[in-house]
């Protein structure tokens, strides 16, 4: 967001850049910790509907915020 009067088109890839940056910093470290044996395979969230539903709903108000903005 460096540039001096971003448009929507700026503003839509630096969120996405930065969405996809964190999954796959996540991703990696998941890897990382099966791959080494550091890590119980079927590893699952207990109650994850429950966190990932206002989790997306956040982002998305995110999303619209900083578009809007």
């Amino acid at each position: 967001m460096s540039h001096p009067s971003p448009d929507n088109l700026h503003r839509v890839a630096s969120y996405l850049g930065a969405g996809i940056g964190a999954m796959t910093v996540t991703g990696s470290a998941i890897a990382y910790l099966a791959l080494s044996g550091q890590m119980k395979k079927g590893y699952d969230l207990p109650m994850k509907e429950k966190i990932n539903y206002p989790l997306a709903a956040a982002n998305a108000a995110g999303f619209v915020a900083m578009v809007s903005s």
